[in-house]
């Protein structure tokens, strides 16, 4: 049997660069709350009548997961 060839990668040379610096994403539990509110309003506006600040917790629940959703999706993608 003959010997199986593994490959590495060369090392990486330090020039003196530093890396350059990723954003952050944070989001207060205020600007949360509001957002999701916001969010909640004009979700529910496409569907049915709905007056500022009257959604729905079923609305409002689904405006936070998709919330959630989009800053774990920014997050990652910034990694």
């Amino acid at each position: 049997m003959a010997p199986v060839a593994t490959r590495t990668r060369p090392a990486r040379k330090m020039t003196g660069e530093k890396r350059k610096s990723r954003p952050t994403v944070a989001v207060g539990s205020k600007q949360c709350k509001s957002l999701a509110e916001d969010v909640a309003f004009f979700r529910a506006a496409r569907f049915r009548d709905v007056e500022p600040g009257k959604c729905r917790a079923q609305d409002r629940c689904v405006a936070e997961a998709e919330i959630k959703a989009a800053l774990k999706k920014l997050c990652k993608c910034s990694s």
